[in-house]
């Protein structure tokens, strides 16, 4: 599930930047894992499949990496609060300076 998530977003930035949307020259790729453990084997499967296409990779368990996509592993009460963190998901997003595109 989360690896076509992941998918599905970098063929967004491609088709963007492609486009002439979203130039990014030098692209940041950052993950951030607030499932701890639980998140830890899916996040090393994303890195291996997409950290070769970024020029920097950072890696983060508690605070969002500066970066241009950001994977965030986490799990999402009813309420709508992430789990392991009083931020709330457009602020981890802000935080990031990672672009959202519609």
């Amino acid at each position: 599930m989360y690896l076509v998530i992941a998918i599905i977003v970098v063929i967004f930035i491609v088709f963007f930047a492609r486009r002439g949307g979203v130039k990014i020259h030098s692209p940041r790729l950052g993950f951030l894992n607030l499932k701890g453990a639980a998140g830890d084997q899916i996040l090393a499967e994303d890195k291996n499949a997409f950290a070769s296409m970024f020029n920097v990779t950072q890696e983060s368990a508690s605070n969002p990496p500066k970066s241009d996509v950001l994977f965030i592993y986490c799990d999402i009460e009813s309420d709508r609060q992430i789990v392991g963190t009083t931020a709330r998901l457009r602020d981890i997003i802000r935080d990031s300076s990672a672009r959202v595109s519609c």
